[in-house]
C-alpha cells in the first residue's frame, strides 16, 4: 500500500473514527515520503473530531510537509495519468 501510494502520488488518510492506520504504518509511510490527510467519516457527532489524527501527528513526528496539499489544476495525478 505504501509503495503504491508513493508511486501514484496518493495521500494516506489517518481516520479518527476507525483509528487507522496504526503508528508503525504511518512511520513507515512517512519514511517512504507518502503524504497524509485526515478523515472523520462524516458521521454527525464525529464531524471535525481529529483527536486520533492529532495523536498520530505527535507520536509519528509528522510536520506540515507530510500533509497532503492539492496540486494546481493540470498537475493533479488524475489529470496526468487519467482514470484507471
Amino acid at each position: 500500500v505504501i509503495e503504491a501510494a508513493k508511486k501514484n502520488d496518493i495521500a494516506i488518510e489517518i481516520n479518527n473514527h476507525y483509528r487507522i492506520p496504526h503508528a508503525a504504518f504511518i512511520k513507515a509511510a512517512k519514511q517512504a515520503g507518502v503524504k497524509f490527510s485526515f478523515g472523520t467519516n462524516n458521521v454527525d457527532k464525529n464531524v471535525g473530531r481529529l483527536e486520533y489524527c492529532v495523536e498520530m501527528v505527535k507520536e509519528c513526528g509528522l510536520t506540515w510537509q507530510d500533509i497532503f496539499v492539492p496540486k494546481p489544476d493540470g498537475e493533479k495525478p488524475v489529470q496526468k495519468r487519467g482514470f484507471a
